[in-house]
């Protein structure tokens, strides 16, 4: 390089420099358009189910149960668990003008108040509950929290699923009911 003329120098160093923020920037946007991780998506799908204190109860590791068991079904095997977890709930993966709670999707991270947020109540207070949630979510995903039973479907109370061979299963302090259905009996 130092039998390069100080023009050339300058073009070569200018053109890596180019190269190593053009790599960046496509790092940058692979992770961008990712979209949210597993954690948030449960996260959100928890808040959705159960509340924003959603941490403090066994929904979240039944709900994870739930997609872990039909995401290991053959016919989804080639699918993400946020494909899984999508399919049951947009509401957790897709902000919808019209929804009843389109904050839920716009839930991140960061605990930045969702551009949607209705003042039912103190985002302040309400963002320690989604971050304690997140953090819970984290903790379901990483198996150290786990579900007190093997449940193949979930509703809110007063909704049984289409199949009769459902049966209401113990899955702890929750808000929704769980359900074992017998064909799935021995999947899990």
């Amino acid at each position: 390089m130092r039998h390069l003329p100080a023009a050339a120098r300058w073009l070569l160093l200018a053109g890596l420099l180019l190269t190593y923020a053009l790599a960046l920037a496509g790092r940058l946007e692979a992770q961008v358009s990712e979209g949210p991780s597993d954690a948030v998506l449960l996260a959100r799908l928890c808040v959705s189910e159960a509340g924003l204190r959603a941490y403090a109860g066994d929904d979240c590791a039944a709900i994870h149960a739930v997609l872990a068991f039909r995401a290991a079904l053959p016919a989804h095997r080639s699918v993400s668990y946020a494909e899984v977890l999508h399919r049951y709930s947009r509401r957790a993966t897709v902000d919808r003008e019209g929804r009843s709670r389109p904050w839920i999707a716009e839930l991140e991270p960061s605990g930045a108040e969702p551009a949607t947020w209705t003042p039912l109540a103190s985002w302040p207070r309400c963002r320690r509950w989604w971050r304690l949630t997140l953090a819970h979510s984290r903790d379901v995903l990483a198996g150290r929290v786990t579900a007190r039973c093997e449940p193949h479907s979930w509703a809110r109370a007063g909704v049984r699923p289409a199949d009769p061979s459902a049966s209401v299963t113990d899955c702890g302090v929750t808000r929704n009911v769980f359900w074992r259905i017998a064909r799935y009996a021995g999947s899990s």
